[in-house]
Parts: C-alpha cells; structure tokens; sequence
C-alpha cells in the first residue's frame, strides 16, 4: 500500500511539473514550443525549396521535350503551364488567386502556431505540407503568373 502511495505521489508531481512546464512557457510568451514547430518550418522551408528546385529542372530539362512516361498511359511527367486554380478552374484570373493564396497561406500558419502546444503532431506536420506547397506555388505565381505542373496523371481505360 505504502508503494503505490509513494508510485501514485511521484507521477503526480511529474504530471504537475510538466503542466507548469506549459504554463510557464505560455508567460514566457513563446509562441512555438517544442520540437514540432522548428520540424514544422523545418517542412515548410524544405519543401518549398524542393518545389522550386523541381520546377526549375521541369522548365528546363522537361520543357523542351514536353512529356516523359513514367508508366505507360496512367502516369508522366509533363511540363504544362497552369494560369488558374486545380484543374486550371478561374483561368487567368492571378491576382484573384494571389489574393486567395496569400489569405489562406496566411491563415494557415495562424492556425498551425495557435495549435503547435496541443494538437496531434501528425495534423501539424501535414498542415505544414500544405503550407510548403502552397507557398512554392504562391511564389510560382508572383514570380511567373503561372503555375509549373509536371504530375500527369491519365488513368483511362482504353475501350
């Protein structure tokens, strides 16, 4: 009995140390805590990178022979020129979606700092995917006024 006292007692002060440990840190004004938010900009930086890196090497390698298949009439790799939106919906309408991005981008990252000290860290980790992709294609846009794409997917059936 006196054991699980002395057990139950020394989990408890861990429990109370780690709650002051967050409490002190929310006075302290931190507004990312732990490892997940430098692994957050971390994905956020590197993707973004990696996105423009391979977007350059489309434009440049890919451009000029336009199309490489991956697996034979379901996947290829093509250079293709997108000026709207998923699926090239709203067209030419770039500073409508450089507006949007930027909006969303924004709100995004608010979202994911307010939630780096609860939250599941798999949630944080695939908004800051979202994140670095949404912003390669943001720079995409303001740099370009328009947006690399090489994924080509043509899952058909020939009937």
């Amino acid at each position: 009995m006196l054991k699980r006292r002395i057990l139950h007692r020394d989990y408890c002060s861990i429990g109370k140390i780690a709650i002051e440990r967050k409490e002190q840190a929310g006075k302290d004004g931190l507004l990312f805590s732990g490892s997940t938010a430098i692994l957050s900009l971390f994905i956020i930086t590197i993707l973004t990178g990696i996105d423009q890196w391979t977007k350059y090497l489309i434009e440049t390698q890919l451009k000029p022979i336009g199309a490489i298949p991956i697996v034979k009439d379901i996947f290829h790799l093509t250079y293709a020129r997108n000026t709207g939106a998923a699926f090239s919906i709203l067209r030419d309408k770039q500073a409508f979606l450089i507006l949007v991005t930027t909006i969303v981008v924004g709100a995004l990252i608010y979202y994911l700092i307010k939630i780096l000290k609860t939250g599941e860290v798999a949630f944080k980790l695939s908004l800051a995917i979202i994140i670095g992709g949404a912003l390669g294609n943001l720079i995409d846009r303001v740099r370009l006024n328009y947006v690399t794409d090489f994924l080509d997917l043509r899952m058909y059936s020939k009937l």
